[in-house]
């Protein structure tokens, strides 16, 4: 059948006589304007039809002896589906492809299937309402592609009501490409020694100290962690001895309340073989605490296998609230050096310097391990003023003492070079708003921030980085690099 003209359909008409006698010849005649009769074979006419109308035909049979029979044949409108207009467009970083169409005839669904002719088992498929007449669909998996065949049909009788446009082009919303460019750079970290623009060490009229150990990165800061240490200054209390058989009694404090005296088990005798001093030092540390439950207080508790024992009580300065300390050559402590004799020590001072980080009860000194794997470390140092203010006063951040050898004779500042990642982005004007960096694989880490356009990275072995970039207008740009350290 031809109906090549637009805007046709096709049909057939088959005549059917059931009079006279055989042989038959059939007649046709359209009888509306819509209709056209383009060929006859035999008993079958067929016709071309204007989509989505209803005609008529008339059949005229005549048998082997002259008889004739007529007939009207109504013709309802066929399925039909057209394409009227297709544009791709770009909606941000979406590439978009709308259709504009008409149909009838149909059962109501259509399907609408886009797959280049390049790659044909890659589709995409939408669902749409016949009466909608238009619909979008989300093509930027297709981007760039200029082969594009562009199906829409009736989901019931897809293959026999169908409309097909091919070359169609899917625009490139996110044109350009991004690329990640490797280079070495040098760090010099350190711990600092300048104070900057901080204030390192806080007094807060407490024994308690709070300071900022502050981490330069070429002069810079670059990292500050707040500590918390004790001091080894104005401490009040006890050093003596016990021999064998020896025991304590009792300990006068000093309270916000006035004076207590503290209780021992005097039951607790040193003991050279097996040796008791561990058990001796929980008894003292529970008597304490649970005498001076609810009080604040700070002791520094040694007990040797020798038998010496020493207590500290560190002062509090201005204190408020409810607290425990020892006062200098008035408070007592009571003990038998070997179980005959008892003895009554009054308290004396150990005052100096605070050296936060380096003193015996101290925990946690001011240290960072470069990426390069060495310690830097150091301790601050200053001097409190026994008065009504307790001002501390600040001095170089450094160790004085030449000889420490271990941890504490750590360098300061390490150099160490690392790698420098850039990330690149080129084929667009497009302007950058946001990067992050992950680690794929590999023993990588971060030097620093991981959302800007530069990053440093330091590990082991080698690792693989991956940037993703994000434009203004919603285009997401990914690439990935592998380092070597």
């Amino acid at each position: 059948m031809a109906c090549n003209a637009p805007h046709t359909v096709s049909a057939q008409v088959q005549g059917a006589a059931e009079f006279g006698t055989a042989p038959y010849s059939y007649a046709f005649e359209a009888l509306t304007n819509d209709m056209t009769i383009d060929t006859i074979v035999g008993d079958t006419a067929n016709v071309c039809l204007t989509p989505c109308t209803t005609n008529s035909i008339k059949v005229t049979a005549t048998d082997a002896k002259g008889c004739v029979k007529t007939k009207t044949v109504s013709i309802p409108p066929a399925c039909y589906v057209e394409m009227t207009n297709i544009v791709a467009y770009c909606n941000g970083s979406e590439s978009l492809l709308q259709v504009q169409f008409t149909s009838c005839g149909t059962s109501g669904a259509l399907f609408l299937i886009v797959a280049p002719a390049s790659d044909p088992f890659n589709t995409k498929q939408l669902s749409v309402l016949a009466s909608s007449g238009s619909a979008v669909m989300d093509i930027s998996d297709f981007a760039g592609f200029d082969d594009l065949v562009v199906t829409l049909g009736d989901q019931q009788n897809f293959q026999n009501c169908q409309d097909q446009e091919t070359n169609v082009e899917a625009l490139d919303c996110c044109p350009g490409n991004a690329a990640i460019v490797q280079q070495n750079v040098s760090n010099t970290y350190a711990i600092d020694q300048e104070n900057h623009v901080f204030a390192p060490i806080t007094n807060d009229k407490d024994v308690q100290v709070t300071y900022d150990c502050v981490v330069t990165k070429n002069g810079n800061p670059y990292l500050t962690v707040q500590k918390t240490d004790l001091g080894d200054f104005l401490r009040y209390g006890w050093t003596f001895d016990l021999d064998q058989g020896g025991y304590l009694k009792e300990m006068q404090v000093t309270t916000d309340a006035g004076k207590l005296t503290i209780t021992f088990d005097d039951n607790l005798t040193f003991d050279l073989s097996p040796n008791n001093s561990a058990a001796i030092k929980t008894m003292i540390e529970d008597s304490i605490n649970t005498q001076l439950a609810g009080k604040t207080f700070f002791i520094d508790l040694q007990v040797l296998s020798t038998g010496q024992i020493q207590l500290w009580f560190y002062g509090i300065h201005n204190p408020t609230g409810s607290y425990a300390s020892v006062e200098k050559t008035v408070d007592l402590f009571t003990f038998s050096e070997n179980g005959n004799t008892e003895t009554n020590l009054l308290a004396n001072e150990q005052s100096g310097n605070q050296s936060i980080g380096q003193a015996n009860f101290s925990e946690d000194p001011c240290e960072f391990e470069t990426p390069c794997g060495e310690t830097i470390k150091a301790y601050y140092r200053g001097k409190y003023v026994d008065s009504a203010t307790s001002d501390f006063n600040t001095r170089g951040v450094e160790n004085p003492n030449t000889t420490l050898t271990g941890a504490f004779g750590s360098p300061q500042s390490s150099t160490c070079v690392i790698k420098k990642l850039t990330a690149v982005l080129s084929g667009t004007t497009s302007n950058v708003s946001s990067y992050l960096w992950e680690v794929l694989s590999g023993d990588g880490n971060f030097d620093g921030a991981n959302n800007t356009q530069t990053v440093e990275v330091y590990g082991t072995g080698s690792a693989t980085f991956k940037v993703t970039i994000t434009t203004a207008d919603g285009c997401v740009y990914t690439a990935t690099k592998n380092v070597i350290f």
